[in-house]
């Protein structure tokens, strides 16, 4: 025996040389009803061999897939093989038995949607990587409440275009995916909505190809990774929402040109105060409640390029800015011209100076808008 992250598994499962290891996994019969287990596999030829960790063994074929124990209990599940493929939960009752990867060995992750969701009591312990021969991860490990740190940087996902909820409702996932998105990856809504946890240094990716944010951050608690150097467009909407940790290090340095809806990107987020003042807002039409209830954000918004947009409940719920920096919005804005949106737009309790430029530039903008919210007068 040797062990493997803590689990012994036979010399004899180990390929040629000591190198690359069987597909091994940790199962607690236990934690759904009956004595047994079914392997999520597809219905495809396969060739290799199943050791159920209680001394029997099979051929590995759909139709060996099901196993059942002369006891319940916990047991190490190994799969040699050169390759296996359709390993796929998809909502399968026995997902919930399944407790730990140990090690990916010969997996090939031939279709990610939903092979691991609702596995609620798994972790990974694994510091190997699969094959991953899709183009599909969405909802790969949704509800996984038990996966914790595990490093998946080492994963080659060059292939794969769509993360969809990959994480999402994953409660204690906080892992290395610091590689996950390229250039090729076009949507990633929901991402890791609802993982309280996640903290990662996500500078690295390349967003450049993704064009749907909706709610990838929702209510990630913890993060307060750098986000530098992403090149950004489409819908932006509740992107960030309830990042309550966000500051917002590195979006100066983002490149919006292509952004076209900001609804709710940093509403609620509470220590938030990122340097958004050099943004390109030129196709931004959406950006209602972007900074709702956002009561550190104070910025300087004066050179954004807003006639387009819809800016009602804009920062509402927020303590809104300083009277330097909402004087200076309130002038520049004006001086743009005519406005295509209508309506009232929200600056919360931001309060403008009295008297002067900034006070007639207001009312010219209500004249346009059609109404403004705000502290009054300082």
């Amino acid at each position: 025996m040797m062990l493997v992250n803590g689990i012994g598994v036979p010399f004899s499962r180990i390929g040629g040389g000591g190198g690359v290891l069987p597909f091994t996994i940790i199962i607690d019969t236990s934690l759904n009803t009956g004595d047994g287990f079914i392997l999520p596999i597809d219905n495809v030829t396969q060739d290799g061999t199943i050791d159920w960790g209680d001394s029997s063994t099979s051929d590995l074929s759909y139709a060996n897939r099901s196993h059942t124990y002369a006891s319940g209990g916990i047991y190490t599940i190994t799969i040699t093989a050169e390759i296996l493929k359709g390993f796929r939960f998809n909502g399968a009752a026995d997902r919930l038995k399944l407790t730990n990867i140990v090690a990916w060995g010969a997996m090939n992750i031939t279709n990610g949607n939903k092979a691991f969701q609702n596995c609620s009591n798994l972790n990974i312990s694994a510091t190997d990587a699969p094959t991953v021969s899709t183009i599909d991860f969405q909802y790969i490990f949704s509800n996984c409440d038990a996966i914790t740190t595990p490093d998946l940087s080492g994963w080659d996902v060059s292939g794969v275009t769509k993360m969809q909820e990959s994480f999402s409702y994953s409660l204690l996932f906080n892992g290395n995916v610091s590689n996950w998105v390229h250039s090729s990856v076009y949507h990633i809504k929901r991402m890791f909505r609802s993982c309280p946890q996640f903290n990662q240094d996500l500078s690295g990716w390349d967003v450049s190809g993704v064009t749907n944010w909706e709610e990838a951050f929702y209510g990630c608690g913890s993060f307060n990774g750098s986000v530098a150097s992403w090149v950004l467009q489409g819908n932006m909407s509740e992107a960030f929402q309830y990042c309550g940790s966000f500051t917002g290090t590195g979006v100066e340095t983002w490149n919006t040109s292509a952004v076209t809806s900001i609804y709710r990107t940093f509403s609620d987020t509470a220590v938030f105060n990122g340097n958004v003042s050099g943004w390109n807002t030129g196709n931004i039409t959406n950006a209602n409640r972007a900074f709702y209830n956002a009561d550190s954000f104070d910025q300087d918004l004066s050179a954004w390029v807003v006639p387009q947009m819809n800016l009602h409940e804009f920062m509402r719920d927020s303590t809104g800015l300083s009277t330097a920096n909402y004087d200076a919005l309130l002038i520049a804005w004006d001086a743009q011209g005519a406005m295509t949106w209508t309506g009232t737009a929200n600056f919360g309790g931001s309060k403008y100076t009295s008297g002067g430029t900034a006070a007639a530039a207001r009312t010219s903008l209500i004249s346009k808008w059609g109404g403004i919210t705000d502290g009054g007068a300082a």
